[in-house]
Formats: structure tokens, sequence, C-alpha cells
């Protein structure tokens, strides 16, 4: 995967920025060591029909661009799209088959907080993620607390568009 980005300054306040990111993807499947229900059940004297799979190796090229902006009070947004030449990721000839593309966004900020923690000054990180890619959607939403110029911790919170929450994210962090 080879990316590159461009940031620059527009007037005082803000900056954009924007990459292209190209990769190369290397796909193998072997089905040699797989072992079915039916390969079981025939050792045992059953008689089922053979399940079997071809070995196949696939390779294709992938290209994604993005952007972002960002200014002094603090407030982050971007843009990205995955998948630009929608890649033949199977071995169906169908045009479905192809890879979708992918959009993702995001905004945060950063709240400033009054008080002194440790050495640094508190503050708080609030941020959403939205992804869409064919049917699937997915919003990631939370917030991460600055308590220290070395120590963050967040949590965050996935869900689908039906309000359907599966995965409750922690992290921490030290910065040195």
């Amino acid at each position: 995967n080879l990316i590159y980005g461009y940031l620059f300054d527009v007037g005082d306040d803000w900056q954009v920025g924007g990459g292209i990111s190209a990769s190369w993807v290397m796909k193998r499947f072997n089905a040699d060591e797989l072992v079915f229900r039916t390969d079981l059940l025939n050792d045992l004297g059953y008689s089922y029909g053979t399940v079997t799979f071809d070995n196949y190796t696939k390779s294709y090229p992938d290209f994604s661009v993005g952007m972002i902006a960002r200014n002094n009070t603090n407030l982050t947004f971007g843009l990205s799209v995955s998948h630009l030449t929608r890649p033949q990721d199977t071995f169906s000839d169908l045009n479905e088959a192809r890879l979708p593309f992918k959009y993702t966004a995001f905004v945060s900020g950063r709240l400033e907080g009054a008080g002194m923690v440790g050495s640094g000054e508190l503050s708080v990180e609030p941020a959403v993620f939205y992804s869409y890619q064919l049917n699937n959607q997915e919003l990631i939403w939370g917030s991460q607390f600055v308590l220290s110029s070395t120590f963050m911790a967040g949590a965050w919170l996935r869900q689908n568009m039906q309000l359907n929450f599966d995965a409750l994210i922690i992290s921490a962090g030290i910065s040195w």
C-alpha cells in the first residue's frame, strides 16, 4: 500500500489536505485443509455427497482518495472514497460482483477544559465516524478525554442505522 498526502494552509485559520492510496491486493484460498461435516460422516460409513472447493489466487489494484480540513478552533472533518476502480474481487463475471464504493466521513472537535490535571489542561474530544458501503452503514461515536499532556482515554459506541449497538470501544494512550 502506497499512500501520499499533502496538507497546506488556507488563510490563517484553516488547513486542508488531500491524499491518495494505491494498493495491490493479493488473496489466496487453499481449500485442501478444510474439513466438512460430510467428510466426517463419510468416514463413519454414511453416504453423503462430497463437498469440493477449488483453490484460487486473486490479485488486483485498489485505489482510494480522501480529504481533511481543520481549523485553529479545533474543528476537524474529512471525507474519503475507497475502491475507486471497483475491482473484481471474485471470479464472477457479473458486474454486481465487483467491489462497491465505500464512503466514509468524520467530524471531531476539541473542547478545552478550565482546570489543570497533571501537567496539562483537561480537554474533551468528541467525534463521529460514518461509513457506507452498498447496504451496510456504520456509525461510531464517542469521545476521547485528554487528561494530561501525556495521557488520554476514551470510549466509543458502534451501531448500525437501526440503533442496534454492537460494540463498545475503550481506548487509552500515552504520548511522550
